[in-house]
């Protein structure tokens, strides 16, 4: 094999946000200053009470792969109806049309 050029793929896996933007602009800037190429979301993103609306914004503005969470999946189950939970109820009048469609768009896995 002649020059071949071996390079790595650098990665960044994040998790349970629970809708602290804050931190997340923190770990994304730093993933930028890192220079990592793929961003790995593995879910619970914006069921928090902090800023879902802000966080789900970031998440789908930044070319980051997510799946869903538990609880991003508790809020697609509770859209109607949160009685008893008052964060579920912050997050799910929080959200706008286009997080909700982004929310039931991920999958709990990928391949």
């Amino acid at each position: 094999m002649k020059n071949a050029i071996m390079s790595t793929l650098q990665i960044a896996v994040i998790s349970d946000i629970h809708a602290n933007r804050w931190a997340l602009e923190a770990v994304l800037a730093d993933v930028r200053r890192r220079g990592v190429d793929r961003i790995f979301n593995l879910g619970d993103s914006v069921y928090g009470p902090l800023d879902p609306p802000g966080t789900a914004h970031l998440l789908m503005g930044n070319d980051i792969l997510s799946i869903s969470g538990n609880q991003d999946r508790d809020i697609l189950d509770h859209l109607c109806g949160a009685e008893g939970k008052p964060t579920l109820g912050f997050v799910r009048k929080s959200l706008d049309f286009s997080q909700i469609i982004w929310l039931k768009s991920l999958s709990p896995t990928k391949a």
